[in-house]
């Protein structure tokens, strides 16, 4: 029984597969908020693909190279509707983290998918996370038949050991083996991470038969 957690979200999903109880691999799939930072170290045909789905309008402000993106003017010039141009739409963000997500999977074949809720105190995200959720869950469920599952934080934490745990407790709780697999990430991936852990082995002792 292979099992995916992943603790969703734009900017940063941990993610970890889990194969008959044991975790078998972890990561992250990232995605930046503007067009510059997102292009930033893609590919030729990444950059060219994302530069052409930007509307005309927006290009104004773009130019585009082989390995990036840049402004064409300052951005110390930028006005506050410049800026809300150059934010990268929630479809092209979503279809990334999405591709980055079963580029972590490979031909591994998963059985459970198991994310995190969408907490309400999330101010000014629920919608975009409920759909990026809904996407997520939608793909692996419509493609590949799997069972899709969502863990509200505090039941998460709950499983863990307790309702109210901190990010750190949450490491703590893990076993020293699983912690040696995360350690040596950045703290804010490390967090991403260790939930995606949690919800993974949620998924094997809770949820699995």
């Amino acid at each position: 029984m292979v099992i995916l957690g992943i603790d969703q979200s734009l900017s940063c999903s941990g993610l970890c597969l889990l194969k008959d109880g044991k975790i078998i691999k972890i990561g992250v799939a990232e995605t930046k908020p503007n067009i510059i930072d997102f292009s930033k170290g893609q590919t030729k045909e990444v950059v060219t693909t994302l530069y052409n789905r930007f509307p005309e309008k927006k290009r104004k402000l773009l130019e585009l190279h082989d390995d990036c993106i840049k402004l064409t003017i300052p951005k110390s010039k930028l006005t506050k509707v410049d800026k809300k141009l150059l934010r990268m739409p929630f479809d092209i963000r979503s279809e990334y983290i999405l591709k980055q997500i079963q580029d972590f999977v490979g031909d591994v074949e998963v059985d459970i998918v198991v994310n995190e809720s969408i907490s309400f105190g999330s101010a000014g995200q629920v919608a975009t996370l409920g759909q990026l959720l809904g996407k997520i869950q939608g793909f692996y469920l419509g493609k590949f038949g799997c069972i899709t599952r969502d863990v509200a934080p505090t039941s998460l934490k709950a499983f863990a050991g307790k309702g109210n745990y901190s990010k750190d407790e949450m490491y703590e709780a893990l076993t020293p083996e699983n912690q040696l697999l995360v350690d040596g990430y950045p703290e804010k991936k490390k967090d991403d991470i260790v939930d995606a852990m949690w919800l993974a082995i949620y998924g094997h002792e809770v949820l699995n038969g």
